[in-house]
This record gives C-alpha cells, sequence and structure tokens, in this order.
C-alpha cells in the first residue's frame, strides 16, 4: 500500500532508524494507514453504553436517559480524540484511503439492513447481524495484514452468536432490544475489549510525541 511521505513521518524524535526491520516497517505502515481505528479508547464510552443498555434495559431506553447517555458516549468520543492528537499527532491519509474506508462502511450498513429485513422477513433461523459483524472483523484483519489476531478471534466469536438461534439455544430476537441481556452484554464486551487492545497495538507501535515539539503528522 502507498502512503504519503507525510504519513511516514512520525511527531517525535523517532527516525525510521528505529524502524528497520521489515516487520517494524509495515507495522508502522498499518499503524499509519489505520490511525484512526486503532484509536481504541475512543470506543470504549459506546462499549459502556452497550453494556449499560444489557444491565438496565428498559429503563436505558427511556427518551431521556437513552438521548443523555448516548450524547455522554458521543462526547468523551470527540474528547478522547483530543487525547490521540495531542500525544501521538495525527495522520494526513491520501483520498483513495478514505474513499476505501467510506466504501466499506456503507457496503456492511447495508449488508446489516438487508441482513437483519431478510432475518425478518422470511423468519431466518440465524442472527444476520452477528454474521455480518463477524465479516466486518474479518475484513478488518486481513486490512491489518493478519497483524491485529484479536479481529480474528471477535470475527469468530460473531460467527458462533450468530449461529446460537439455528441451535435453538436462543431466538434471533434475544439478541437486541429493550432488555435484551445478550445482545447488549456481547456488543459492549467486545468494543472494550477490542479498544484496549487496539489502544496497546498503538503505544507499542508510536511513542507519545514530546510537550514541547510542535509537529503535527504521523
Amino acid at each position: 500500500m502507498d502512503y504519503d511521505v507525510s504519513v511516514m513521518q512520525t511527531t517525535s524524535s523517532q527516525s525510521m532508524a528505529e524502524f528497520s526491520s521489515r516487520a517494524d516497517l509495515r507495522r508502522l505502515q498499518d499503524v499509519a494507514g489505520n490511525y484512526s481505528q486503532l484509536q481504541g479508547l475512543r470506543i470504549i464510552p459506546f462499549g459502556l453504553f452497550f453494556l449499560a443498555n444489557a444491565l438496565y434495559g428498559e429503563q436505558m431506553m427511556e427518551g431521556p436517559v437513552f438521548i443523555a447517555t448516548f450524547m455522554a458516549a458521543l462526547i468523551l468520543f470527540a474528547w478522547i480524540g483530543l487525547y490521540y492528537k495531542r500525544t501521538f499527532g495525527r495522520v494526513r491519509r491520501r483520498l483513495r484511503h478514505h474513499i476505501r474506508d467510506g466504501l466499506a462502511v456503507a457496503f456492511f450498513l447495508i449488508a446489516i439492513f438487508l441482513g437483519v429485513w431478510a432475518e425478518i422477513r422470511f423468519g431466518l433461523p440465524i442472527s444476520t447481524f452477528w454474521l455480518t459483524f463477524s465479516g466486518l472483523f474479518l475484513y478488518l484483519y486481513f486490512c491489518s495484514g493478519g497483524r491485529r489476531r484479536h479481529y480474528l478471534a471477535v470475527a469468530a466469536g460473531g460467527a458462533l452468536l450468530s449461529l446460537l438461534p439455528a441451535l435453538g439455544l436462543v431466538t434471533p430476537e434475544d439478541f437486541f432490544g429493550p432488555g435484551k441481556f445478550l445482545g447488549n452484554l456481547a456488543l459492549g464486551g467486545t468494543y472494550i475489549l477490542v479498544g484496549i487492545i487496539d489502544h496497546l497495538y498503538l503505544v507499542r507501535s508510536f511513542k507519545p510525541v514530546p510537550v514541547e515539539s510542535d509537529a503535527d503528522t504521523l
């Protein structure tokens, strides 16, 4: 994959000599190309939102409570983004990378919508949401060049969850909605676990930007 020169520069005093091995260079390219995705702490507030939904069920779905907690998660998402910018800098990516990510998001959103529609319309004995969720993380795993193996574990877990209705253990409706403990618990736990692991991967790959540095690109 081609990257701009600005993408391959670090904001700290690190030089490319620190990434002397081919494996280190590939890891640097992976982090640079997926920097926004690796800001894992940003998705933890949404994980907590789903966990709260799992624990409190219908109380969380009351209008004011739902809006307040969701807005709090959005605010924390933005605030933690400022932390990453101050600590690690930012990446300038090529237009093709934004287009690629935009198309991927659109594809999986459409797949979720059509899958849930087909599940309801035809009474499919599987959870199409979790099947699509599994496919998303499998896609992210291959985008990382196989370096983030926890995505493969999430993909396998999502595929297993999608088959639970076919095994007669749950119904597809058991996964989501007010008071649906299993789906919200699985989503919340996945967001938090993936967020922490992605953040640690980023920290291992880059040193924080020195406070006195005025550079702003990775």
